[in-house]
């Protein structure tokens, strides 16, 4: 058992290509952190020519059994950027059947498609927990660490930036009138907005800002943020949609999209099994209420959480909430597996895939939850899910089925891809 414990903070071309001086052997060299290739040589026998003397032996030539990666949250991208990485000549230049040959299962505990709660981090430094403190809290901590500040500090971290929402207006964000995962059809929580503005008019009566999908949300933060954090983000992230096998195949040889699963095909792995593990029935960040604050002594305008808006059940200070597991929408944890990677198109070797969802049952006077969470961060200490990580561990496939609790198959059934 092996802990590939990875630095969140860079982008992940940067876990592999980060270097720093060191003085060896009467001279200065040039040490990288090489986070993939000693993943890699973790797995299969290998050796890395420019460490010195450094050779790890392997889980698959020591046992003869082949590899199980577990993942949890932005561990589960960085397994999925990894499996692309291995294989691609110029890169980890592992061959096209790496994948197959070395990798039993992959266990994802967490999301595929981003969370939403990384945008207004990026774009004004705020998420729930900050939008809906009290007053003294929001003072003490505007006068120490601004949302400003914070913002910053954020944008300056392309970790941070890998987890922002994607596929657009099409795979689960909305398109201005719905979203796949309204939670009905009587009016009481449309999501087909991801940006809403009160629609407050100016003196000349015209409203100075409209709701925005997701994809204009996307040209919203660019307006708001300097062109060093764009450049950051489009050398090293993707957000949209391949339509076509064509553009697949391109997006082999593009590590920008490598995190992206709606823009690029799983390795050719027939024998590959891919468990989706995660947890549903706790309210989570969906979309968001905006305003414009105008900073005092300038005409500049920020935004800003409209913390007033409180809308029915689901809308506090701001912030509306939807099915998920308090961190990830159920849209973004469940899609891929119940149907997007049941497309041969993004499975080229039809490598099988279960999802087992898990109900938040928390314990009441558990600070943690107790042993039946299914909070993002908690549910790693829910019983349930150490045994089923254990079962595939042991080769216990076949006592693994499908359980579907949420009503994630009809929401991905609304989705035209």
């Amino acid at each position: 058992m092996h802990s590939a414990a990875y630095d969140w903070r860079i982008s992940y071309t940067n876990l592999e290509e980060r270097g720093k001086f060191q003085y060896w052997a009467d001279s200065w060299l040039i040490i990288r952190d090489h986070y993939f290739s000693k993943l890699k040589v973790r797995i299969t026998m290998q050796s890395l020519t420019d460490i010195p003397q450094m050779i790890i032996e392997s889980s698959n030539s020591h046992t003869g059994k082949k590899t199980v990666l577990v993942a949890h949250s932005m561990g589960s991208l960085i397994v999925l950027w990894f499996m692309k990485w291995v294989e691609a000549e110029g890169y980890g230049n592992g061959g096209s059947t790496w994948i197959n040959d070395n990798i039993e299962a992959f266990i994802n505990v967490w999301s595929l498609l981003g969370t939403p709660k990384a945008f207004p981090v990026l774009l004004s430094g705020e998420m729930r927990d900050t939008a809906q403190l009290n007053a003294i809290s929001v003072y003490g901590l505007e006068k120490f660490f601004s949302k400003s500040e914070r913002a910053t500090l954020m944008r300056s971290l392309p970790g941070i930036s890998s987890m922002l929402p994607k596929g657009g207006d099409i795979i689960s964000w909305g398109d201005g009138v719905s979203a796949p995962d309204d939670l009905d059809n009587e009016g009481n929580q449309n999501m087909g907005a991801f940006l809403k503005f009160a629609g407050k008019r100016g003196t000349d009566g015209v409203v100075k800002q409209t709701n925005l999908t997701i994809s204009e949300s996307f040209e919203y933060l660019f307006k708001h943020t300097p062109d060093t954090f764009h450049k950051l983000l489009k050398s090293n992230f993707s957000y949209g949609i391949a339509r076509t096998e064509e553009q697949l195949i391109e997006n082999d040889k593009r590590p920008e999209k490598w995190s992206n699963p709606l823009e690029f095909r799983l390795p050719y792995a027939p024998d590959l099994k891919i468990y989706c593990l995660y947890g549903v029935g706790k309210l989570t960040e969906r979309s968001y209420w905006y305003k414009e604050e105008v900073l005092i002594g300038s005409n500049i305008s920020i935004p800003v959480i409209d913390n007033t808006i409180n809308v029915k059940a689901h809308t506090e200070k701001g912030v509306e909430t939807g099915e998920g597991d308090g961190t990830v929408p159920l849209i973004s944890s469940g899609y891929m597996c119940v149907k997007g990677w049941k497309n041969s198109l993004f499975n080229p070797g039809n490598a099988t895939v279960t999802t087992y969802e898990m109900e938040h049952m928390p314990g009441r006077f558990d600070f943690r939850g107790g042993p039946h969470t299914s909070d993002h961060v908690d549910i790693l200490g829910r019983t349930e899910l150490i045994e089923l990580i254990l079962k595939i561990a042991a080769g216990k496939h076949e006592d693994i089925k499908d359980n579907i609790v949420s009503s994630i198959r009809e929401i991905a059934d609304r989705i035209n891809l």
